[in-house]
């Protein structure tokens, strides 16, 4: 019920409603989700790992930090930034 009303809602703020700033990109749904699949992969723990398995732990963990090293470097640098 909980993500009906957030859909709905959605839906409405993106076409209904009058926009009072940019709207977010897709861009950043897919950065969200890249984020969420590598702290997936860092978090869930195998406890028969291989060395295929631990290398791929380390390119997610530097994955997710150069994403976040550059979103924290945009937001601060943008010159729109208040």
């Amino acid at each position: 019920m909980l993500a009906s009303a957030d859909v709905g809602f959605a839906i409405y703020d993106r076409y209904a409603a009058e926009q009072m700033g940019p709207p977010v990109s897709y861009v950043a749904h897919l950065t969200g989700a890249l984020a969420g699949l590598t702290i997936g992969l860092l978090v869930l723990k195998n406890f028969e790992q291989r060395l295929h398995e631990q290398l791929l732990w380390w390119v997610a963990l530097g994955v997710y930090a150069a994403c976040t090293i550059f979103a924290i470097m945009y937001n601060l640098l943008h010159p729109d930034y208040p």
